[in-house]
């Protein structure tokens, strides 16, 4: 039997796209699902009936489910979410924040209407559905919500001034709730998907088909993280691996300071912002590892690699003080610098790299070994 078996789920924004996605992959393990959807398109304009075209695949499938029509982004409207849950399946035990719009503006194109309409739907509406639902969760002491963030806010996106600060919103409204939270036994997390769906779709430049997501980008890849987040064995964290990154290779001369202040954003301060949130976590229970992913770039040195080579050195000295303070607590801190056949190297074409195609003796799966003993 699946552990959420007659789990009481809402999912909004769940008409297509990632939202659809998680209702069904609940829903196929026992849950009963609230199928929110407001309708709309990525602006929040029109309307339709997506969400029962999502029910009736669940019932498909056997399972129970209900449609709700409501918007996220009136207090009103989202009890009005919640109190359906209640009254169909008589309590409210996960709920997933997924709604959301776009209005793509830069900052001084955008008008304070759409500004507002955004944060609205995504920070407000997430606020006031999990207002609606915590004390139903706080009540019985037990409750998973998910907040759905993005890259947007947490690294920048152009164009995307009031959907950022939502979605970087969350992260905070998240590090409040978890806190809030813990005692009663409900666990908050974020999110930060990313998918073929009508949103990414906006951006033409990447040829995106929502109707035919790329399989390695596919919505239903998303899910099962946020089962995870969802389950009963999540409550924690034990071991973090800071390998996110990316590259623009250029001269000193010809680099621009945007760029420059990109990777060290992406690098040495990604790598700081997510292991200061876990940090916390790890000293409270005096247990704790972390591994921060250098390179050669730094230790000795790449031409055309001066943002890189700066972030990645920039983490030894991250290392160093971190493994000194983290000592007493039982965290351990170390850096691994990897080399492998990657999209990265890659791009150095002297060498003739397939990152699809890596070369046995540098796989990336051959460096993994050293993060596990790490």
């Amino acid at each position: 039997m699946s552990e959420f078996e007659d789990k009481v789920v809402i999912v909004t924004g769940a008409g297509g796209g990632i939202g659809r996605e998680h209702a069904l992959a609940f829903a196929r393990r026992g849950a009963r699902v609230l199928v929110n959807d407001l309708g709309s398109d990525v602006r929040g304009e029109g309307g339709s009936r997506f969400a029962d075209q999502v029910v009736d695949e669940i019932k498909e499938l056997g399972g129970h489910a209900v449609a709700n029509y409501e918007s996220v982004a009136e207090p009103e409207s989202a009890k009005a979410i919640v109190q359906q849950a209640v009254d169909e399946f008589g309590t409210v035990d996960i709920l997933i924040n997924n709604a959301g719009i776009l209005r793509n503006r830069t900052f001084k194109n955008t008008t304070l209407e759409d500004f507002q309409l955004v944060v609205q739907v995504h920070l407000l509406g997430t606020a006031y559905v999990s207002h609606a639902a915590w004390p139903i969760m706080y009540e019985k002491n037990y409750g998973r919500i998910v907040l759905t963030t993005s890259v947007s806010g947490i690294f920048g996106q152009f164009g995307q001034s009031a959907y950022g600060a939502a979605k970087m919103g969350m992260l905070g409204l998240m590090n409040v709730l978890a806190l809030e939270g813990r005692s009663h036994g409900i666990r908050v997390n974020c999110l930060s998907p990313g998918a073929d769906t009508r949103m990414t779709a906006l951006d033409e430049e990447y040829g995106i088909d929502p109707d035919n997501p790329r399989p390695s980008s596919h919505p239903k890849l998303v899910s099962p993280v946020a089962l995870h987040l969802a389950s009963e064995e999540f409550g924690t964290v034990d071991i973090l691996i800071n390998n996110a990154g990316i590259l623009r290779n250029r001269t000193f001369k010809n680099t621009t300071l945007e760029d420059f202040q990109l990777v060290v954003q992406v690098h040495l301060l990604g790598t700081a912002y997510v292991s200061h949130a876990a940090w916390p976590i790890m000293y409270e229970k005096n247990y704790g590892r972390i591994v921060l992913t250098t390179s050669v770039s730094g230790i000795f040195g790449q031409f055309g690699q001066s943002a890189y080579g700066a972030a990645k050195m920039g983490m030894l000295g991250l290392m160093n003080v971190l493994a000194l303070e983290g000592r007493s607590h039982g965290i351990r801190v170390n850096c691994l610098s990897p080399g492998a056949d990657t999209r990265m190297t890659a791009l150095d074409e002297e060498y003739g790299i397939d990152p699809d195609n890596p070369r046995p003796s540098s796989h990336p799966k051959l460096v993994s070994p050293v993060a596990l003993h790490l």
